[in-house]
């Protein structure tokens, strides 16, 4: 009967040995997930903030622009 126990006992603990190792291993893919998906939001938002660094409102000054605003602000169209 010790025999029996015995056998039961080592099948339990491959069993959870078994699943021990498969979660560590899911553990380890989401971690691996989390981390590849920051690493591209952080690529997209310096290739944002890069195209909002090299963006211009205007070459003329802050009058031509301010009236840009103003007309646009007003619903009508940009006279140009």
């Amino acid at each position: 009967m010790s025999g029996v126990v015995e056998i039961l006992l080592g099948i339990a603990a491959a069993v959870g040995a078994l699943f021990a190792l498969m979660a560590r291993s899911r553990r380890k893919g989401r971690r691996e997930t989390e981390q590849e998906v920051a690493a591209q939001a952080a690529q997209d938002y310096q290739k944002t903030r890069e195209r909002i660094d090299d963006a211009t409102s205007g070459t003329d000054g802050g009058d031509d622009d301010r009236s840009w605003l103003q007309q646009y602000g007003d619903g009508g169209a940009p006279k140009r």
